[in-house]
């Protein structure tokens, strides 16, 4: 007989964001692992992005139920919100450095607050709205059990009243903590730690991402209720034209960078350093190592190649779909990952990492903030994958030194044999979905 779980979650195919990947590729191998599954997300509004491609049949096979927001919170609220992003991103909102002055700081921090209030509230409406329908419409004794996923408390509240009402293993996933200091404060940061803190009692399991995120979360919390639950690929994803380790033509190194930015938080100052001094050095030629980028943030990307003068290696793609992205990689030589390790934020793999896992291609990862020893270079180097280097090394210039020694071997190898090899081990499939649909599968099982 088939169990019948309840997954509730804020992000799903088609929605085209980077937390709709993770919620939609669990869902599809519980599926083909004979799972029943309903599964609950937001009624997609007017400005969302589409993104079709990684639509599937498994799930097809779902009985999929979109919940909107309240009419008086869509009225009062939403369609401002949307308004106010047509113009720039919330981040550039919100986003601050040391160096701007005292008003546009406290104008960052009101927007900080908004952004939280605003936050707090829509998914305070939105459970509510969940609530209503699994009351009036849905007969929840039938479900085995209930699995939710976080970007967005609203689909942790929602599940916590399943899990109250039926005592069903419920087990709360979390791509990120609540409580992160970037773009928070004091007063914000404790609200969420409350928050998390509750959820964690509350659930069954607590699943994570990065076993560094699993760690910063298990303060004064039952920590035998943590499971490490990474992102993940899908080989169904790739769709290509050529030979696995086909190459870009470019006889030279072709890397290419997609997706965010975060306002230039992500900085890619490491390598444009270390191929600045390789062309001075004479070494390389200028035209030797190219990068294409794909994404909204052409601009900040610019502004840190134009500091070593290398805006003219940049190849601009801007905004594709994530199969257009997949492409675009599986074309390159070698993909740039790039994420942050820093004593507030600790343990950020993105799911750009597991892609280059997709499409057999080398790593060039770079690991801004002070913090050394970064799970992501972790992971990489577990794997095979390629190079890591981080800012926060101990020996900063052995970094830039051990990424010009690497760039050399790979270019050398690319112009003898016409493509680059990547050269992962075995330790790979443990990040294919199917492996950790696995061990979704066996907590779900728990009594």
């Amino acid at each position: 007989m088939k169990k019948k779980i309840l997954v509730i979650v804020t992000a799903l195919s088609p929605e085209n964001a980077v937390g709709s990947i993770r919620t939609t590729k669990l869902i599809k191998f519980l599926v083909r692992r004979n799972y029943d599954v309903t599964v609950i997300s937001p009624e997609l509004h007017e400005q969302t992005r589409l993104d079709h491609s990684f639509e599937c049949g498994e799930l097809e096979s779902c009985m999929r139920i979109r919940i909107p927001q309240s009419p008086l919170f869509t009225n009062l609220f939403l369609k401002k919100r949307n308004q106010m992003l047509q113009k720039k991103s919330a981040n550039d909102y919100i986003q601050s450095n040391d160096k701007q002055s005292f008003s546009a700081a406290l104008k960052s921090q009101f927007y900080i607050v908004v952004q939280f209030m605003y936050s707090l509230l829509r998914n305070s409406d939105w459970t509510h709205m969940v609530k209503r329908h699994l009351k009036n419409e849905m007969d929840i004794s039938t479900f085995d059990a209930v699995f939710s996923s976080y970007p967005s408390i609203g689909a942790h509240w929602s599940s916590s009243y399943v899990r109250r009402q039926m005592q069903i293993p419920w087990i709360a996933d979390f791509r990120d903590p609540l409580n992160y200091e970037t773009n928070s404060n004091w007063i914000i940061k404790q609200i969420n730690t409350i928050i998390q803190r509750r959820i964690i009692n509350n659930a069954s399991y607590i699943t994570c991402i990065s076993k560094d995120m699993m760690s910063m979360m298990q303060s004064n919390v039952d920590t035998k209720k943590f499971v490490f639950l990474p992102n993940g690929y899908d080989v169904d994803d790739l769709k290509t034209n050529g030979a696995p380790n086909e190459s870009n033509p470019n006889p030279g190194l072709t890397l290419c960078y997609v997706g965010s930015l975060y306002g230039g938080r992500r900085d890619l100052s490491l390598l444009f350093q270390a191929t600045s001094e390789l062309i001075k050095e004479k070494r390389i030629g200028p035209d030797d190592i190219r990068i294409v980028y794909a994404g909204r943030e052409f601009e900040a990307l610019t502004n840190q190649a134009a500091a070593f003068q290398l805006d003219n290696s940049l190849d601009n793609r801007g905004f594709v779909s994530r199969e257009e992205a997949i492409s675009i990689q599986h074309s390159s030589d070698m993909i740039i990952v790039v994420t942050w390790n820093t004593p507030k934020d600790r343990g950020i793999l993105t799911g750009k990492l597991f892609e280059c896992l997709l499409t057999d291609k080398m790593i060039c990862g770079i690991v801004n903030g002070s913090v050394p020893n970064s799970e992501m270079k972790r992971t990489v180097d577990s794997i095979h994958g390629g190079i890591v280097v981080e800012e926060g090394a101990a020996d900063p210039m052995n970094e830039r030194k051990l990424l010009k020694e690497f760039l050399l071997e790979k270019l050398a190898i690319k112009k003898e044999e016409g493509f680059l090899k990547a050269e992962y081990n075995d330790i790979r499939e443990q990040f294919s979905y199917p492996v950790i649909t696995q061990k979704l599968s066996d907590l779900l099982s728990v009594k």
